[in-house]
């Protein structure tokens, strides 16, 4: 009967409980140790828009750790950043103009950042060996990470050149020879076909995970 079967079902209930209460535990002191082991330095990105940090992760079997440049963005906030998530006019880049507007203010402070990062030993957040660069963010801070670097692979290159005086195809050159990730949460529609066509060519590895 029901009433038969109920403690052996709560006995059972308290053994996965109790299995999987340890295996939350394992997992978390398996983060914090992680945490511990990775360190970044602020490149002093700024902005209101989110940071910028040069993530140290160990590899493993070895005493050298493998940098890479993280780019966060951060939700919506402000009644601005509202007003950019509601405006859906379709730009002829397939981008909706909101997030496309914001893109052309944060995305000479990324790339200049980036290139410092691996070019200019001057600057403390220099890494020689970079090579991987990650755009993250939640909401419209997922939107903005999906749309930069594609603005900035497929508009703002020549304009980046003539910024710091160099020729265009060294430009290129750098920023094609980095992988560029993109991970998203709780990503919104950011455009129409067009974009998924160029995110695709852009990225190196990319994954959404929705709420």
């Amino acid at each position: 009967s029901l009433e038969e079967d109920q403690p052996n079902n709560n006995n059972n209930n308290r053994f996965a409980l109790k299995r999987l209460s340890g295996s939350f535990k394992k997992m978390t002191d398996t983060t914090k140790k992680f945490l511990k082991s990775v360190t970044s330095d602020n490149t002093g990105f700024g902005t209101a828009y989110g940071f910028m940090s040069i993530l140290q992760i160990p590899i493993e079997n070895s005493s050298s750790k493998r940098p890479i440049f993280c780019v966060a963005f951060r939700g919506t906030r402000t009644a601005k950043d509202f007003l950019n998530d509601i405006n859906h006019t379709i730009t002829d880049h397939g981008i909706f103009r909101g997030f496309y507007n914001r893109s052309h203010i944060y995305a000479w402070h990324i790339f200049k950042a980036i290139y410092e990062a691996k070019t200019d030993p001057t600057k403390p957040h220099y890494q020689e060996n970079l090579q991987d660069i990650i755009f993250t963010g939640h909401s419209l801070g997922s939107a903005d990470a999906l749309i930069a670097p594609v603005v900035i692979a497929t508009e703002k290159l020549e304009r980046f050149a003539e910024f710091l005086k160099k020729p265009k195809k060294e430009i290129e050159d750098f920023w094609n020879s980095l992988k560029i990730h993109y991970v998203g949460f709780g990503t919104p529609r950011c455009g129409t076909s067009n974009l998924v066509e160029k995110a695709r060519n852009t990225l190196t590895f990319h994954r959404r995970f929705n709420n």
